[in-house]
């Protein structure tokens, strides 16, 4: 049995009822789906990917020259196996964006990251209204019970990239 997967581009025509029942079914019974023509760019998508398999390669460049430095005395054998592969840091868009604190991002990857986020949150609203949508909810309702007392809800992903190993 293969998981469910949306096409966004269905919900604009005549397969919307089929879609909308997809939907329900993929909450009810598998608690998560694909996504697919969600209209961000798979242009966005690949500079965002490129420009995090970049920002990781620099910080593992980084961390091994570290690392060789300080083992320096002890001989550069050991380093191999200490070295922890992985690299991970969470960017927060919402209530309020830390991206201008996450250290050893440049310019250029901020403003891509706060483009991906902007988008990211707009197909979430898209996402909620469908949710209202097929549980009889007015729209907007379930953004209203997210977005709480603060008026904004907490967004923001994690970026992990590299391979873990010890």
């Amino acid at each position: 049995m293969e998981f469910p997967v949306i096409s966004m581009e269905k919900l604009h025509g005549e397969e919307r009822v089929a879609t909308m029942e997809k939907i329900k079914d993929a909450c009810e019974n598998w608690g998560f789906f694909e996504l697919l023509n969600h209209g961000i760019s798979h242009e966005l998508m690949d500079t965002v990917e490129r420009m995090t398999k970049e920002h990781y390669k620099k910080c593992m460049e980084q961390r091994f020259e570290e690392l060789v430095a300080s083992k320096a005395l002890e001989g550069v054998q050991t380093e191999i196996t200490d070295m922890d592969w992985e690299s991970t840091f969470h960017l927060r868009h919402l209530p309020k964006s830390n991206i201008a604190e996450v250290p050893d991002l440049d310019d250029e990857y901020r403003k891509v990251m706060k483009e991906f986020a902007l988008k990211l949150e707009k197909l979430a609203e898209e996402l909620l209204d469908l949710l209202c949508e097929n549980l009889g909810l007015e729209k907007g309702y379930l953004k209203k019970a997210l977005y709480g007392s603060t008026g904004s809800p907490t967004f923001g992903t994690k970026v992990n990239a590299g391979n873990h190993q010890r």
